[in-house]
């Protein structure tokens, strides 16, 4: 810890934020970067180093001025230090931070604080500069895996057809585009000592159609069929329309879909992330089908 140590405190002093002895670091688990709480004689920090490959992955301008943004929303933790070119990011830590597992993203009270700050960030007026698009960042991360010398999972052509055929389906029920988060994985809501919640880290956030966010947080947080359904009805106030269905189980699609590359390219730059690649790519087959069933799709 102590190369971890040494890079705090040249960029708290440097940057005039704190100048007090470190007395204690700890690394947060993540699955993207590496995530250290560091606690001082005066306060408790949260340092984010960048994972494996992630200079390639993510664009830390476009992280930056988002993170600015929300920042204004006052959903997030206080952002203190971000370097764009190293994407080393400094953030308050929340006073007696709890963040939520799978479990309790399902609790009705956390259900209906997740929805709110969704709504904040999806009806709030400040819009995102960069814009989230799914074929995009398909053919983004297939570039970066074949630059690796990485391997598709066998019939991955396949349903990358299909995937193309949904973005046809879906633009046609109307896409509704607002800033989101985009990675509503559930170690994402953190709750503070009052109970309020907070949604950090903004490393995918960008324009996007708003049930990706609420896709997400179905998908990320493994919730029933009855979760899902009291999830949609806190967000739409009990209003969902079939559209919203259809939309949300295509996001489930592509997300699972594009999360499974993303996997790829992080195992063949050195991170064990291959069961979780296919584990998401194996789901993303199984909603396809009920998606095929369900609304009679042609292939």
């Amino acid at each position: 810890m102590e190369y971890i140590q040494s890079i705090f405190e040249k960029i708290m002093i440097k940057n005039k934020i704190d100048n007090s002895k470190v007395k204690e670091i700890i690394q947060i688990n993540g699955l993207t970067n590496k995530n250290y709480k560091v606690s001082t004689e005066n306060n408790e920090y949260i340092l984010r180093i960048p994972g494996n490959g992630t200079e390639k992955m993510i664009n830390r301008k476009i992280e930056k001025e988002n993170t600015v943004l929300v920042n204004e929303l006052n959903i997030d933790a206080k952002l203190l230090y971000f370097d764009e070119d190293s994407g080393i990011k400094i953030s308050e830590f929340i006073k007696e931070a709890k963040a939520l597992d799978k479990n309790k993203c399902s609790y009705k009270i956390n259900m209906k604080k997740i929805t709110n700050i969704f709504k904040i960030l999806h009806k709030s007026n400040k819009l995102m500069k960069n814009e989230f698009n799914i074929i995009n960042k398909i053919q983004e991360y297939e570039k970066l895996l074949s630059e690796c010398n990485g391997e598709f999972f066998e019939d991955y052509y396949f349903y990358r057809e299909q995937i193309f055929k949904l973005e046809e389906v879906i633009c046609n029920l109307g896409k509704e585009i607002t800033s989101c988060h985009n990675d509503s994985l559930a170690e994402n809501f953190i709750l503070d000592k009052n109970e309020k919640l907070y949604l950090i880290d903004w490393e995918y956030s960008g324009l996007n159609d708003y049930t990706w966010d609420l896709a997400s947080c179905i998908l990320e947080n493994e919730f029933s069929k009855y979760e899902e359904e009291l999830f949609l009805n806190y967000y739409f106030e009990g209003n969902v329309e079939e559209k919203i269905i259809i939309k949300v189980l295509i996001n489930k699609i592509y997300q699972d879909f594009l999360w499974s590359i993303w996997a790829l390219v992080k195992s063949y730059n050195g991170d064990d992330l291959m069961e979780y690649g296919l584990n998401r790519y194996i789901r993303m087959k199984d909603n396809f089908k009920i998606f095929q069933q369900k609304y009679n799709f042609k292939r």
